[in-house]
């Protein structure tokens, strides 16, 4: 047996001991992989609930104007004071995907934050915000996805809005003012990104 190992070379079992140290490092290998984090979940499908009647204008449904627009109390009286903008409401019935509201004061403007659990077009929605300039000029409303910027444009493109990742379009002036849509990263992850439609 001896002059045998020595003719061919080999150490005596290598192949065997190679094949059960595999074996056992298998359920580590499994763990491991057990371990990796999930994918983020995606949530409730928000389209029939943010929905554009004209979105090559950035204008909502009626429908949704109003949800969105109820995220919001604001008293046009009382301009001059930090009550002029205020959270609003979430409907009970809808409070599973939308809020707590916020307001976040600028030097400029307001805005109000409502945090989102769901999906618009098949991207995780994160926020929607609307700013509100001081002195009572028109603002805009932006949509945050956990999604880069390319897949919301192809996204937002595909559904009839002018979308551009980085840039600003302008819209026209249908009601007189200028209007625009605008998709941006955000600066501090690219995975994320913002689409604007306001006033210019």
């Amino acid at each position: 047996m001896l002059a045998a190992q020595q003719a061919t070379g080999h150490e005596p079992c290598m192949t065997d001991l190679r094949l059960s140290a595999a074996a056992a490092a298998l359920p580590l290998l499994m763990a491991g992989c057990a371990t990796q984090p999930a994918p983020r979940p995606q949530g409730q499908a928000l389209d029939a609930l943010l929905a554009f009647a004209d979105p090559a204008i950035c204008r909502q449904t009626d429908a949704t104007a109003r949800l969105i627009e109820g995220f919001v109390r604001n008293d046009p009286l009382a301009m001059d004071s930090d009550s002029w903008i205020e959270p609003g409401a979430v409907p009970a019935e809808l409070r599973d995907r939308f809020g707590p509201i916020t307001r976040i004061k600028h030097d400029e403007w307001w805005t109000i934050r409502t945090p989102v659990r769901g999906t618009l077009w098949g991207l995780p929605l994160t926020a929607i915000e609307q700013d509100f300039p001081v002195g009572g000029d028109a603002g805009g409303t932006t949509f945050e996805f956990h999604a880069s910027a390319r897949m919301v444009e192809r996204a937002a493109r595909a559904r009839g809005l002018m979308a551009r990742a980085g840039r600003s379009v302008p819209m026209g002036v249908p009601d007189g003012l200028a209007w625009e849509i605008g998709l941006h990263p955000d600066d501090d992850d690219p995975r994320r990104s913002r689409l604007s439609c306001g006033h210019s």
